[in-house]
């Protein structure tokens, strides 16, 4: 079904053309899996495709195998090779990654999508949290807790009913920050912010 669907090239090609336009000394590798039919929230908060980046330079992909999400896979590979890029230029490593660098990682490849993309390819995560609801939870709780380390930062970034914390609330904020960021610093490039230490965003 997958190969039907040529996904593997698709991916393959559009990994080709980021390393051209944003190379990274870092060889890419990725694994295409078949997500699995009965994997609701896959499905309905992530139109189909699931993926993440490790430390040593290595996306998976979960495609639904249909047509139909073509466009996210597009946007997903796009984010996944942004964290590849900001990893690497700044060496962060799981050790020494704060919630803050999770904050802005996420954030920063969110910008990426939309400057390369368009805003019509930006995930699901920017619309957890309003502006002004980010605002309010980054002087309340985020501001002050951003040197966080290891796993004790998932519950910021994913959410937390028992913390009271929202739902992505953390893949939003790092949204926000982003752009906030550049309404203080118009013109920055892509190229300039990821290579941009976290705590330049904080504020």
């Amino acid at each position: 079904m997958l190969q039907n669907l040529a996904y593997e090239d698709f991916i393959k090609d559009e990994l080709t053309l980021l390393q051209k336009e944003f190379p990274v000394s870092k060889a890419i590798e990725f694994e295409l899996f078949i997500l699995d039919e009965q994997d609701q929230f896959v499905r309905e908060k992530l139109g189909g495709v699931s993926a993440f980046t490790d430390w040593s330079g290595k996306i998976f992909f979960a495609v639904l195998p249909d047509a139909q999400v073509r466009s996210t896979l597009r946007s997903v590979i796009n984010h996944e090779y942004h964290h590849h890029w900001r990893t690497h230029a700044l060496n962060i490593t799981e050790q020494n990654q704060t919630l803050m660098d999770r904050l802005i990682l996420e954030g920063l490849a969110e910008h990426f999508v939309r400057i390369r993309l368009g805003d019509v390819y930006i995930g699901p995560y920017k619309d957890a949290l309003t502006e002004e609801q980010a605002k309010d939870l980054w002087e309340s709780t985020y501001k002050s807790c951003r040197n966080e380390l290891g796993e004790r930062t998932n519950v910021y970034m994913f959410g937390s009913k028992e913390e009271n914390l929202p739902f992505w609330g953390g893949y939003s904020l790092g949204y926000y920050l982003v752009k906030w960021y550049l309404e203080k610093n118009e013109g920055s490039s892509i190229e300039y912010m990821t290579s941009l230490s976290s705590e330049k965003f904080s504020f």
